[in-house]
């Protein structure tokens, strides 16, 4: 006890509630930026508690006084505003709506481990435009690649989704969670970017801080001089040299990807052009974005980033399969 009490007096992100020091920044951002409305959204929620399970992002906020919606595929508790919802790139937006989020909602938290980089594409292509959101990403993937979890709600309807995925053919069995997961920083870069966000902060091995252009002027100075934030800062060149050369999560044991989940990958870069030419079909377009993600994986496998050690000597009859 007494090492926990040295410890928070040195690091107060830690007395936070959240999975990491998630809550001690959205503490110090919203008091630079302000808010509207004090809302939130969090998915996927890995608890039937307000504040318990690995630790929710909103559950300080909660505590301050906001208010808001909470989904997850496994859990549901009415009492705190937490549904059992299936979430997709498909119904997002479709699930705002039937709970009555307002489309400017200060914040939205998304950690599911999956097609979170589609989900959000989604969402900010409707009406939505959330003044602050987190995403979880995988930090095994190196800056600037734009390599994601594939969309099985926009390349397979018949896929089930959810917060924990079941495996590459859908089976109700839940896949041993490794670093399959998720989307790379570069990835969230882009879709930040298409749709009038930035990447502000990064928490390390875990989020990543977006907030809205509009959001951000007449504040930028004051988030960038921050001395609570600047050790989170997106800019900040010791974070950037963590996004180049990664954070291995999820690696150890049998859990670095196996081939068959490789090739599952996509360059979300390539895939968005080669739609945007608007010649391809999705399936065109799903193909070469593929193929330009084993490429770079292959080139992964040969350096010393655990998550792809399985492929190391096998990938390139994996590129010469596709």
């Amino acid at each position: 006890m007494r090492a926990r009490c040295v410890l928070l007096f040195f690091f107060p992100q830690l007395a936070t509630a959240s999975q990491d020091a998630q809550a001690y920044v959205l503490d110090h951002l919203f008091q630079l930026i302000g808010t509207t409305n004090k809302e939130y959204v969090e998915f996927g929620y890995n608890t039937n508690l307000l504040c318990g399970g690995s630790g929710a992002n909103t559950c300080r906020l909660h505590q301050q006084g906001w208010r808001g919606l909470l989904l997850d595929g496994g859990h549901q508790n009415t009492s705190i505003n937490l549904h059992r919802e299936m979430i997709s790139s498909a119904n997002i937006v479709h699930l705002f709506r039937k709970y009555g989020v307002s489309t400017d909602v200060d914040y939205v938290s998304m950690d599911m481990d999956s097609c979170d980089l589609w989900v959000l594409e989604s969402l900010l292509s409707s009406k939505y435009s959330p003044r602050v959101i987190t995403a979880e990403f995988n930090t095994n993937i190196p800056w600037p690649h734009a390599i994601t979890f594939p969309d099985k709600a926009k390349f397979d309807v018949h896929y089930k989704t959810d917060r924990v995925h079941y495996g590459l053919n859908g089976e109700d069995k839940p896949a041993y969670h490794g670093c399959y997961v998720g989307a790379s920083a570069g990835a969230f870069d882009i879709v930040a970017r298409d749709h009038g966000y930035e990447i502000v902060a990064v928490v390390f091995p875990l989020d990543l801080v977006l907030v809205r252009l509009d959001v951000m002027q007449g504040v930028r100075s004051s988030v960038e001089n921050s001395t609570e934030l600047y050790p989170y800062l997106f800019r900040n060149p010791q974070n950037q040299r963590k996004l180049r050369r990664t954070v291995q999560l999820n690696t150890w044991g049998n859990r670095a990807m196996t081939i068959e989940q490789a090739r599952e990958l996509v360059d979300y870069r390539v895939w968005r052009e080669t739609i945007l030419t608007g010649s391809a079909t999705m399936s065109e377009a799903v193909s070469a974005g593929r193929e330009a993600a084993l490429k770079q994986v292959a080139g992964f496998a040969n350096g010393k980033i655990n998550c792809f050690a399985k492929l190391r000597g096998r990938l390139k009859q994996g590129v010469r399969a596709l």
